[in-house]
């Protein structure tokens, strides 16, 4: 089943289907480094994020509100 595409800054992202209703989005190399770069704890709270996020620009300010926080 494929899901719906979402455009991101004006581009549709890639969406693949493995037969499951998982949702894969190609994101710039620059978010995903910021991404990479995050704690665990980091990482656990953007999980939870993205469940709320409709498009790039919330990831995008997520990251800018949150990549810089100690824990």
């Amino acid at each position: 089943m494929l899901l719906p595409r979402r455009s991101f800054n004006g581009r549709t992202p890639a969406v693949t289907s493995s037969g499951s209703s998982r949702l894969r989005l190609t994101v710039n190399p620059e978010l995903q480094e910021q991404v990479n770069l995050l704690s665990v704890a980091q990482l656990e709270n953007l999980a939870e994020a993205l469940l709320d996020f409709s498009n790039e620009a919330d990831l995008v300010t997520w990251l800018d509100e949150n990549s810089n926080q100690l824990d």
